[in-house]
């Protein structure tokens, strides 16, 4: 090695040692001759994340007993909705999409009447659970306690307005729901009795259905969408 490439080299080395010292690197370039100063991202502050505006969607949702599979659920005390189902369904079906869903809240609920035989009913959503503190399983596994309001005819309407025991918020957003299932009980444990459903193709019994009313709320983004323009 001849003087001048000593120096060279040693040139290169203290090089090095000051690039490392102030958090850079060095890479040769093609051919292995030149170096190339690469500056490390350390201790520096990293970008934040931005935060996307959000705003709830509130939509009301109607379940009539009569729309059901009656050939699967033969009485009203207990019967399944499905989510978005396939167009060959049969059934009780809400045909859209139930995503992010901030909360869930009984609006109104009619149901066979129940004051001759007892003082109140729970209704219970298997897929909504721990809704309720109570001293009983049937009144834990609740979504709502359904007291009578008004009694017209062989009906009566449930006081659910301003109750906390019809309600139930989700933190975090549930991601989406599948389906609902709708089982009323007596205070005993065993559900009710409304009464026999025919069978089809017999048109339903109108004296044993019941008709629940909810409001889901769920959370939406505000972020604004561009639509795609033609380029001439």
């Amino acid at each position: 090695m001849s003087f001048a490439q000593f120096l060279q080299m040693d040139g290169i080395k203290k090089q090095n040692n000051n690039i490392h010292k102030n958090n850079f690197s060095a890479t040769p370039n093609q051919g292995g001759q030149k170096f190339q100063v690469i500056e490390k991202n350390v201790n520096k502050e990293q970008p934040k994340l931005e935060r996307v505006p959000t705003s709830l969607t509130s939509m009301c949702v109607a379940i009539d007993s009569r729309d059901r599979n009656r050939d699967q659920f033969s009485d009203t005390n207990k019967f399944r909705v499905h989510v978005n189902p396939s167009d060959t369904f049969e059934g009780a079906g809400l045909f859209t999409n139930i995503k992010n869903v901030h909360s869930i809240k009984l609006t109104e609920c009619v149901i066979p009447d129940f004051t001759g035989n007892h003082a109140y009913l729970t209704l219970v959503i298997p897929e909504l659970q721990d809704t309720m503190i109570g001293t009983n399983d049937t009144v834990k596994k609740s979504f709502a306690i359904l007291f009578p309001d008004d009694v017209h005819g062989n009906f009566v309407t449930c006081k659910t307005r301003d109750m906390c025991y019809c309600f139930k918020r989700f933190t975090p957003p549930l991601a989406n729901i599948n389906r609902l299932t709708f089982e009323f009980y007596a205070p005993d444990g065993t559900l009710v009795n409304f009464g026999s459903d025919t069978t089809p193709p017999t048109a339903p019994n109108a004296n044993v259905q019941v008709m629940i009313v909810l409001e889901i709320t769920t959370v939406e983004s505000n972020r604004a969408v561009i639509e795609s323009r033609p380029i001439w």
